[in-house]
């Protein structure tokens, strides 16, 4: 390392009670997405108060009001974004020969149940290593590093030669995307690192999507078991669809991770009813990761329920067919090469360990920075895994102190390298 690489890790080791105030902070907003409106504006809000203290001019925007959005294939409608805020603020290079854009989400899940957290999901708690809240690894971490290296570089008096934007965005859970997509439309970078993840340096999405099936009885009813019938038979022609999915993501080779195939096809849901009322009704919902695309997912579920028509009808039963209540995200693959190869070596040189590139073990909006935005994107983070307790969306979510510190570390190691830093 450079004598101004290592005067930038020791700045952050330092001055790392700050970096977990700021997170513990950002944790004390409840930002939920409850995907027809969100919670995050007040964040935001937030966001672009601490940009404007570093003497940057923040833009607050909404995502529907970008020239192209409402319109573009990869706009979902539905989910509010008319009133949710984006923040992107803007450090200029000296060159102005080239950027790259930090992003990390505002929005989380929900808490659930309050009473199921020991830890006060707003609090911001810093305890035992770790910080504790909705949000900590998914995706509030995120934009804690981000505001931090740019006050790094101010602290520093450090003066790059390409563009760095800083962007915090609305609705990524819950299948969104739009914030993600205004953000490369209103703003498109030569590069842009994801900070969404849960390893090192993800460079290719998986595609897939939630889908829904309704079946309701021809005739009134006494009994679910017509429906219970109906929907069991379309598990059963599911379940080799998602045979094939998973075989599909166990040879591929940088989305053959355990995580992603063991789930590659999740039954959400199958219910009928309700104690005794609504027996004329029911639906299953399940979700795929897969590199299928959309079109040709939709194609094999109109098969399944051609196959399945005349057993419906003998049922008593009839559906509006398959329904995708999410978006479906686009199986894409990244470069490996130029920033997303300089981020990876960034990531070595800190945590000094091996580090490859591989897929992202879930579906994220890696996808439309992929497909809207460069092939030069990327995903990274320091999210645990939601199948884990303390996971991501799982009730008591934490991150750990120190993954905290090495991944703010990499960032801005990454910075200096790929930007360029101007002596003048």
């Amino acid at each position: 390392m450079t004598s101004l690489e290592k005067k930038i890790i020791d700045y952050v080791e330092i001055n790392k009670e700050e970096l977990y105030k700021e997170l513990s902070y950002l944790l004390r907003f409840d930002s939920t997405n409850y995907i027809t409106w969100g919670k995050e504006l007040e964040c935001a809000e937030y966001i672009a108060d601490e940009y404007r203290k570093l003497g940057l001019e923040p833009d607050l925007y909404c995502p529907d009001n970008i020239p192209g959005l409402t319109s573009h294939p990869e706009y979902l409608p539905g989910r509010g974004t008319d009133k949710r805020p984006n923040v992107t603020a803007i450090l200029k290079g000296t060159k102005g020969n080239g950027s790259a854009m930090l992003a990390a989400h505002i929005d989380t899940v929900s808490i659930g149940d309050p009473a199921a957290w020991k830890h006060d999901p707003f609090g911001g708690e810093i305890s035992d290593g770790r910080i504790w809240g909705r949000g900590a690894g998914d995706d509030k971490s995120g934009i804690a590093m981000s505001l931090f290296a740019m006050r790094t570089l101010k602290a520093l008096n450090i003066k790059l030669k390409k563009d760095v934007l800083f962007t915090a965005y609305c609705d990524e859970e819950s299948g969104g995307g739009n914030g993600a997509l205004a953000a490369c439309l209103k703003y498109p970078c030569d590069a842009y690192i994801n900070i969404d993840g849960g390893t090192k340096c993800d460079v290719v999405s998986p595609g897939g999507g939630c889908f829904r099936l309704r079946i309701h009885t021809k005739e009134v009813t006494a009994t679910a078991v017509p429906v219970a019938k109906a929907l069991y038979r379309a598990v059963e022609e599911l379940l080799p669809l998602g045979e094939e999915i998973r075989k599909g993501l166990a040879e591929h080779p940088m989305l053959n991770r355990p995580e992603l195939v063991d789930n590659a096809f999740r039954l959400l849901s199958f219910k009928t009813g309700g104690s005794g009322v609504m027996l004329d009704r029911g639906e299953l919902t399940f979700g795929i990761y897969t590199i299928i695309q959309k079109e040709e997912m939709l194609r094999r579920l109109k098969e399944i329920e051609d196959r399945l028509g005349s057993e419906w009808d003998a049922l008593g039963v009839e559906t509006s067919g398959f329904e995708l209540y999410t978006r479906y995200f686009i199986y894409a693959e990244g470069e490996q090469q130029g920033s997303n190869l300089e981020f990876l070596r960034a990531m070595k040189d800190v945590y000094k360990e091996p580090a490859t590139m591989l897929g992202a073990r879930a579906l994220s909006d890696l996808s439309i920075f992929l497909a809207c935005g460069s092939p030069s994107s990327l995903n990274t983070g320091i999210t645990r895994a939601a199948h884990l307790p303390g996971g991501a969306h799982q009730v008591d979510e934490y991150i750990e102190c120190e993954h905290l510190v090495r991944h703010t570390q990499s960032i801005l190691l990454f910075l200096l390298r790929y930007c360029g830093v101007d002596k003048e």
